[in-house]
Order: C-alpha cells, then structure tokens, then sequence
C-alpha cells in the first residue's frame, strides 16, 4: 500500500475570542484536498483574577499517572481542601482523604519546611480535561501572599496549560 499524502491536525486559540479553532487537512499528491474546520467554545472569566507572584521555591511534582487516579477518586467534586506539609499531600472531600507520600515515592516536595503547612483547595472539573493531559508529570506551585494555587501541565518545550485555584475558605 502506498501513501498518497498527509494530514495536518491544528489547534488555535485566538486571544480574546470565546471559542478555539481546530483545522482538519487532508493533502493528497501535495495538494491540499478537503478541509475541516471546527470551532469549540470556551469560558472566559468574567472577570480577571490577580494570581500574584507566584513562589516557584515551594512546590509539588506528581506523575500523570497517578494524578489521573486522583481525578478519578475526586469524580468531578467540586472543591477538595487540600493540605500540603513537607512529607506529604492530602486532599480532603468530605470524610474522605487521598494522600501522597514523598517519601514513599508518590510525589515530590519541596521547599515546605518541616512543621509549615499549606492550606488551600481546588477542583478537577472537568475530569476528562485532567484525564486527557499528556505531560508526564504536574507541578503544583503556591502564589505569594495567598492561599491560590497554581497547578502547571507542561505540553511542549515552550508551552503548558495552568490552572488556578482561588479557595474561598482560606
């Protein structure tokens, strides 16, 4: 069987605009043969949020893996606390509690003292969004000056996809 073209798959956001483009082309003998293009909406915030400075000295590294059990196991709760000491993360949903041992490999902390505590909380919602990232691992930093957390997804050399946390409790 001989392969007579190719195709190219391209996803776009445009700045400002409530919607992402993705262009399905199909080349055949080099020429560009059918075209599909396909627009999805996304939110925009109302409103904008000052994330602050972010502290990058004081983080948590989880594999994908894992993190995708995680999503799991939250089933698209819509807050879990979250608590994070220099061993150890745990998340909190209701009497329920999942947690990960640094020191028993399940992620990487550092730069929490020993005694400090980190008291914030998140969402997973959507989960299929966080089940279908494909970075090997997630980093979850804390701003400056607030209890917001920022969790990063790596997606290319120079590219990534960051979502932030404000909790209202903290």
């Amino acid at each position: 069987m001989e392969r007579e073209g190719s195709n190219l798959l391209t996803l776009s956001f445009a700045r400002f605009q409530p919607h992402m483009v993705l262009e399905f082309e199909k080349h055949v003998f080099n020429e560009v043969h059918d075209v599909s293009t396909l627009e999805i909406p996304i939110s925009i915030p109302s409103y904008g949020q000052d994330v602050g400075e972010i502290d990058y000295s004081s983080f948590v590294s989880i594999e994908l893996d894992l993190f995708k059990t995680l999503a799991r196991w939250l089933d698209n709760t819509y807050e879990a606390y979250v608590t994070i000491s220099s061993s150890k993360i745990s998340f909190f949903v209701g009497r329920s509690q999942f947690t990960l041992d640094a020191q028993e490999g399940d992620c990487i902390i550092g730069g929490v003292a020993i005694g400090q505590e980190i008291n914030s909380s998140m969402t997973l919602y959507p989960m299929q969004f966080y089940c279908n990232l494909v970075s090997d691992r997630l980093w979850l930093f804390k701003s400056i000056g607030s209890n917001c957390l920022i969790l990063i997804a790596p997606s290319g050399l120079y590219a990534h996809f960051s979502s932030y946390y404000f909790p209202d409790d903290f």
